[in-house]
């Protein structure tokens, strides 16, 4: 069957010249919605599928499952299933360290919630510190300036830590 007979042209086409000009997404570039080919005809192209996720209870069925499975049933399990058998590799390592577990999601929903405390109240340390490290700078120069306003002698004192 020729190119015209399957209903398009050596025109819609792309060729590897074209891709580099056809797939860079500078100025003036078409966006990655519109694609255009030689004649500057449209080509379709789809939107990305969105990530799928699983729930807890769905990756510990699944592990149950090809647990349960006779040698070579595992790859029928997923295929019906729609998986990689890298994804029952993370399933099943997920098993194994407790993450699918009932409350395992709020464990770690607790555990981000006390880091979230934990670096606020960092902030508020760090905010408090600063806050007082500038009154007390604020002191110090108004000692300076009452030295010298009484004639009275000042002594430089090196800063600590060592370094010059």
């Amino acid at each position: 069957m020729s190119k015209e007979a399957a209903g398009y042209s050596l025109g819609d086409v792309l060729v590897p010249e074209m891709l580099e000009e056809t797939f860079s997404a500078g100025p003036g570039m078409p966006g990655p919605a519109e694609r255009r080919g030689l004649n500057n005809q449209a080509i379709p192209v789809e939107k990305g599928k969105s990530r799928r996720r699983f729930t807890a209870a769905y990756k510990k069925r699944i592990v149950e499952q090809a647990d349960a499975c006779k040698p070579g049933e595992i790859g029928t399990l997923l295929r019906r299933e729609g998986l990689y058998s890298s994804n029952l590799s993370t399933f099943r390592r997920q098993s194994e360290a407790g993450t699918l577990a009932e409350g395992a999601s709020q464990r770690k929903k607790q555990a981000t919630h006390d880091r979230a405390m934990a670096k606020q109240q960092d902030s508020r340390a760090m905010a408090r510190l600063e806050r007082e490290n500038l009154r007390l700078r604020l002191i110090i120069d108004v000692q300076k300036k009452l030295c010298e306003l009484l004639n009275l002698p000042t002594e430089e004192v090196p800063p600590r830590g060592g370094r010059s």
